[in-house]
C-alpha cells in the first residue's frame, strides 16, 4: 500500500511538472505572437501614415480600424526603432518612385507604391528575423 501511494504521488508530481512546463511554453508562444502582432501592426499603421503624408483619408481608415492593442504593448525603444525603420523605408519608397518615373516600369505603374513596399516588408524574412531578435531581447530585459 505504501509503495502504491509513492507511485501515485510520484505520478501526480510528474503530471504537475509536465503541465507547468506546457503552460510556460504556451505562455511564451502567446507572448511571442503578441509581440510580433504589436510590432507589425505598429509598423503597418505608422508606415501608412508616413507614406501617404498623414492624409485625412488614411487617418480616417486607421481611426475606424481596431487592429492592434489599445494600450502600448512594446517597450518605448521599439516604437522609436519602428519610426526609424519607417523613415529609412520612406526614403526607399521615394527613391523607387523617382526611378519609376523614368519609364523603367509599365504604364500606369509610375510613382509611389507604398502598399506593395509595406506588404513586402511585412513578409520579408530578414524583417521577421529582426523582429524575432527584438523579441528575444525583450524577453531577456523586460520580463
Amino acid at each position: 500500500m505504501k509503495k502504491l501511494f509513492k507511485i501515485l504521488l510520484f505520478s501526480a508530481f510528474a503530471i504537475f511538472i509536465q503541465c507547468k512546463n506546457d503552460s510556460y511554453n504556451y505562455t511564451k508562444k502567446q507572448e511571442k505572437e503578441s509581440y510580433f502582432y504589436a510590432f507589425k501592426t505598429t509598423y503597418l499603421k505608422r508606415a501608412l501614415r508616413i507614406s501617404y503624408n498623414n492624409s485625412e483619408a488614411i487617418n480616417e481608415v486607421l481611426k475606424l480600424d481596431h487592429s492592434g492593442f489599445s494600450d502600448p504593448y512594446l517597450p518605448n525603444e521599439d516604437y522609436l526603432l519602428i519610426d526609424s525603420i519607417i523613415r529609412s523605408d520612406y526614403l526607399q519608397i521615394q527613391k523607387d518612385s523617382i526611378e519609376s518615373l523614368g519609364g523603367a516600369v509599365g504604364e500606369g505603374a509610375e510613382g509611389k507604391a507604398p502598399l506593395y513596399f509595406i506588404y513586402e516588408k511585412l513578409n520579408d524574412k530578414k524583417f521577421n528575423l529582426f523582429i524575432k531578435q527584438r523579441f528575444n531581447n525583450y524577453m531577456k530585459h523586460h520580463r
